[in-house]
C-alpha cells in the first residue's frame, strides 16, 4: 500500500513539477525541489524528458547534486555529467566516496577528465589519482 502512495505522490509531483516548468514557475520549481529528499529528485529526474531533465537539474540545490546523483541510473547520469562544466563538477564530487567519484568521471572525455582534476583541492585530486591509477596515467587529451 505504501508503494502505491509513494507512487501517487511522486506521479503528482512530477505532475505539480512539469505544469510549473511549463508556466515558467522557476522558483516555484526550486522550493519544490527544495522540499524533496535526493533520492525523490532522482526519480523525478529519470521521469522527465531530457531537455526538462537538465532545467530540473539546474535548479538542484548544488550541495545535494552529490547524492543525487549517486542515486541516479548510469544512462541518466552520465548524460547530466557530460553537460556540467569541470568546476562544477569538481564540487559536486566533493566530500563523496572515492569510488563513487571515479564512477561519476568514468564516462568522461579524457581532456574534460584532467580538467575535473584540476579543478579538484589536492586530497580529493589524490584520492581520486589513487582509486584510478591507470587512468592517471593517460595525457590530457587523449
Amino acid at each position: 500500500m505504501a508503494d502505491v502512495i509513494d507512487q501517487d505522490q511522486t506521479h503528482q509531483t512530477l505532475q505539480e513539477v512539469n505544469q510549473a516548468l511549463e508556466n515558467g514557475m522557476f522558483v516555484h520549481v526550486r522550493r519544490l525541489l527544495q522540499d524533496m529528499e535526493p533520492e525523490d529528485i532522482a526519480h523525478l529526474l529519470e521521469a522527465s524528458p531530457p531537455k526538462e531533465r537538465q532545467v530540473l537539474w539546474q535548479l538542484t540545490d548544488p550541495e545535494e547534486q552529490g547524492e543525487i546523483l549517486d542515486e541516479l541510473s548510469e544512462d541518466v547520469k552520465d548524460g547530466i555529467v557530460a553537460q556540467m562544466a569541470p568546476d562544477k563538477l569538481a564540487a559536486v564530487t566533493e566530500g563523496m566516496e572515492t569510488d563513487d567519484v571515479a564512477y561519476v568521471l568514468r564516462s568522461l572525455p579524457d581532456s574534460k577528465y584532467q580538467e575535473v582534476l584540476a579543478q579538484m583541492d589536492a586530497t580529493d585530486r589524490h584520492r581520486v589519482e589513487k582509486a584510478w591509477p591507470i587512468r592517471k596515467k593517460l595525457p590530457a587529451g587523449s
